[in-house]
């Protein structure tokens, strides 16, 4: 292998002892197909494998990497602590890699795909999540700014009220622009115009209802935002930035300044800031529905999850206590 160190090409890691054509190949594959957070999470772990094969394991190659050169690779990201979740998504970036370069995809093996079964018995593969942020919670959100005036404070209820009703993740939110959103006499219709789950840009509409407290209705919070935003050009972001100053600007507001404003708001209502996220919200939703009795397929046309066994990663204490054997025990 080449004594090259691992360079950058594009929005992908470049792995020492490939050549162009496969590298060109392999960039356009990860820009177009994934979404922009997997293509940076797929980056960072083709570095991590490669900086590995080179200096850990002695120069052994990682394009094409033997089957036992993954086996070790994986064996030793455990023993340094990473989760099941994140090791799994490790061997993702590899086969991906390789199927798109024309190479036999080494994670398929037996030898890969045993080791890591090994990994996960040993291990476990839970993830804790963030906390979801269910009605009453965010009820006791909401009163804690509920004096505030400020277009900070007009936005952020509409932007906690939209992203719970509408299951959205925290980049969906951020992308949604002034022209997708209609309002109608249900409430509002508002157009997903791409998200992870639809890569090809079909689109997706969604149907906020209003609610049936003026403190809690997400289309009155909504209409209250939008007509605070200056007249806007066709395209404008729905959520924007505010600066110091209370003034509203022109770009979208960024994934990550979602689950500020979520943490900053949960603080400011006496919680842990830590248990919650912009991801709050879409699990709110699933939680809350579950509870409520909704149907799994109703949830997933609203949250746009393609599988049932993701959305039901968020309903594993839903319904715990209903009809529970130890509540017969007389305690």
């Amino acid at each position: 292998m080449s004594d090259a160190p691992l360079e950058r090409s594009g929005d992908i890691a470049r792995l020492p002892g490939t050549n162009a054509e496969l590298e060109s190949r392999a960039e356009s594959y990860f820009r177009s197909a994934r979404a922009p957070n997997t293509v940076k999470a797929y980056r960072h772990d083709l570095e991590d494998f490669a900086t590995w094969c080179k200096v850990d394991a002695g120069d052994l190659s990682p394009m094409p990497a033997a089957p036992r050169t993954v086996a070790l690779y994986v064996t030793d990201a455990a023993g340094r602590g990473l989760k099941a979740a994140t090791i799994q998504r490790r061997l993702a970036a590899i086969a991906q890699l390789h199927q798109e370069a024309g190479f036999d995809d080494p994670t398929k093996t037996k030898t890969v795909r045993n080791t890591f079964r090994g990994i996960v018995r040993e291990i476990g593969s839970f993830q804790e999540g963030k906390a979801p942020l269910l009605p009453p919670t965010l009820r006791r959100v909401l009163r804690a700014f509920e004096g505030e005036r400020s277009p900070a404070a007009t936005r952020d209820r509409a932007l906690l009220l939209v992203g719970l009703a509408g299951g959205y993740r925290v980049s969906e939110l951020a992308s949604l622009r002034t022209e997708n959103v209609e309002m109608v006499d249900e409430g509002a219709i508002v157009l997903l115009r791409s998200s992870k789950t639809d890569q090809a840009a079909g689109g997706l509409y969604k149907g906020i209802p209003y609610g049936d407290h003026p403190e809690t209705c997400p289309v009155s919070h909504l209409r209250a935002w939008l007509e605070l935003l200056p007249t806007p050009p066709k395209d404008d972001p729905v959520f924007r930035s505010i600066d110091r100053h209370g003034n509203i600007g022109n770009r979208p507001m960024a994934p990550d300044s979602v689950s500020r404003v979520v943490k900053k708001r949960a603080q400011m209502a006496g919680l842990d800031p830590s248990r919650y996220s912009g991801h709050s919200l879409r699990a709110g939703l699933v939680t809350a529905a579950s509870e409520g009795g909704a149907h799994d397929k109703d949830i997933m046309r609203q949250t746009a999850h393609r599988s049932l066994s993701t959305l039901h990663r968020y309903r594993r204490t839903v319904g715990l206590f209903k009809n529970n054997p130890a509540s017969f025990l007389g305690l």
